[in-house]
């Protein structure tokens, strides 16, 4: 990374990060991400709270930059706060943006989430990593987490959690949980 900064009028400050993205041979640098997430506790009831930890990982070879993962909270949760392993992370009504930042070959980094849920139901937690780098493998580059939210603590609310799903498009999964099994 090369950075390059200077002075302008009035007090301004122009910085620039620039980040080579090249090899030696002059042939792009590929990676591989893939984001992963998990949910806790595994009983959830309507007025509780719910951990979901997100991680993002670059299989390689080669390192990527500017990663970032977005994440589509349910409208069903709140978002207590957000914890981060590297970069920083901040939301946007139920989005939450995470700037990883540079993530070396055989690395990884996470995302840790505090919600509350409100409501009984089942709500579909989705996130997906992006970085400048190509990626050889977009197929795990999206996640989704099934919430199953009981009204009560005699009621089964446990969470399915579809960990590391292939969806096929980029448009946000169209799953149903039903007896346990999820229907793509």
């Amino acid at each position: 990374n090369a950075i390059d900064s200077g002075s302008i009028t009035q007090g301004w400050v122009l910085s620039l990060t620039v980040s080579n993205l090249t090899c030696c041979d002059g042939s792009l640098n590929v990676a591989d991400l893939g984001v992963a997430q998990a949910a806790s506790p595994a009983t959830l009831y309507a007025g509780g709270n719910v951990t979901i930890t997100l991680t993002v990982t670059n299989s390689g070879p080669d390192p990527a930059g500017f990663v970032t993962v977005t994440n589509a909270l349910p409208a069903a949760l709140t978002l207590i706060s957000a914890g981060v392993s590297q970069g920083n992370c901040a939301n946007t009504g139920l989005e939450v943006a995470w700037a990883v930042g540079h993530l070396d070959s055989g690395a990884a980094a996470s995302l840790t989430l505090h919600a509350i849920t409100p409501v009984a139901g089942v709500f579909t937690n989705v996130a997906r990593v992006a970085s400048v780098t190509a990626d050889s493998v977009s197929l795990n580059n999206i996640s989704a987490a099934i919430l199953s939210v009981a009204t009560d603590p005699t009621g089964s609310g446990n969470i399915t959690n579809f960990i590391n799903q292939p969806v096929t498009s980029n448009t946000a999964p169209v799953l149903a949980a039903v007896a346990d099994r999820v229907i793509h």
